[in-house]
C-alpha cells in the first residue's frame, strides 16, 4: 500500500492545491508513524529490505513528477519533500544499524543543505530538522562520525587546504561542555584566533543568519590555493 501512497503523495505535490494540504500532511505523519511502528516489530533484515524498496519508489515518483514539472520554486519543493521521505528510510536504516545505506541518503541530504543555492527558508528549515531526526536514530560511532568530521573541517579550514565555509554549532552550552575549546587554547593546540572559524547558534534561524552572513560577498571562483595567501 505504501508504494501506492507514495504515488498519491507525488501527484498531489504538483497540483499544489491548497485543498490537498491536509491530505499531504496526513501522509507525511503517515510515513513517520509507520517507519516507526515498523521498527517496534523487529525483524531487522525484512524491514531493511521494505525502506530499500520504498527509498527506490520514493526515488522513482520524485524523478517522473520532476519531468512533468517546470519552475524553481516547485522543483525545489518536489525535491525537499522526495527527500524528507527517504530521510524517514534513513532514521529506520540508522536504528537497525545498517549505516551504509542510511549515510547514503544522510550524506545527500546534508550536500543540499549546505549547498550555496540554498531551498526557500520554509523546505530548507524542514529539510533540517528531519536530516537532524534521522541521524538522531543512529549509534554512538555515528554520533562521535560527526564529531570526527568537525575536527577535520576545522583542521582543513584551519591549514587552508580548503576555502572556508561555516561552521554553525547549535547550542553552545552543549558544545561548551562537550569540548572545551579554551582548554585547548591554553595548551596551545590551536591558537586563539581558531575560535573564530566557527560560530554558535541557539536556533535554526540564527544558524542560517550565520550561514548567509558568510557566504555573502563569497566569491565561489577562489580556490584553496588563492586562499592561502588571503
Amino acid at each position: 500500500a505504501l508504494p501506492k501512497i507514495v504515488d498519491e503523495y507525488f501527484a498531489m505535490q504538483l497540483k499544489r492545491e491548497p485543498s490537498l494540504k491536509e491530505r499531504i500532511d496526513t501522509i507525511e505523519k503517515l510515513f513517520n508513524e509507520s517507519f516507526r511502528d515498523l521498527r517496534r516489530m523487529g525483524m531487522r533484515e525484512e524491514i531493511g529490505r521494505l525502506y530499500g524498496q520504498l527509498a527506490t519508489r520514493i526515488e522513482a515518483g520524485r524523478a517522473a513528477a520532476a519531468k512533468r514539472i517546470s519552475g524553481k520554486d516547485t522543483v525545489e519543493r518536489l525535491e525537499s519533500r522526495a527527500m524528507g521521505l527517504l530521510l524517514c528510510a534513513a532514521g529506520g536504516w540508522y536504528y537497525f544499524g545498517q549505516n551504509e545505506q542510511a549515510r547514503e541518503v544522510a550524506n545527500l541530504v546534508r550536500v543540499r543543505l549546505l549547498d550555496k543555492d540554498p531551498l526557500p527558508n520554509i523546505e530548507q528549515r524542514s529539510l533540517a530538522k528531519a536530516y537532524a531526526s534521522a541521524v538522531a536514530q543512529g549509534s554512538e560511532a555515528e554520533a562521535l562520525a560527526r564529531i570526527e568530521e568537525l575536527f577535520e573541517v576545522l583542521t582543513l579550514t584551519q591549514t587552508r587546504k580548503i576555502r572556508r565555509r561555516p561552521i554553525v554549532l547549535v547550542g553552545r552550552d552543549f558544545w561548551e561542555r562537550l569540548i572545551d575549546f579554551d582548554v585547548l587554547v591554553e595548551h596551545g593546540v590551536i591558537s586563539p584566533e581558531d575560535k573564530n572559524l566557527f560560530h554558535y547558534a541557539e536556533t535554526a534561524e540564527e544558524a542560517w543568519d550565520a550561514i548567509k552572513a558568510a557566504y555573502s560577498g563569497d566569491n565561489p571562483a577562489l580556490t584553496a590555493r588563492q586562499l592561502k595567501g588571503n
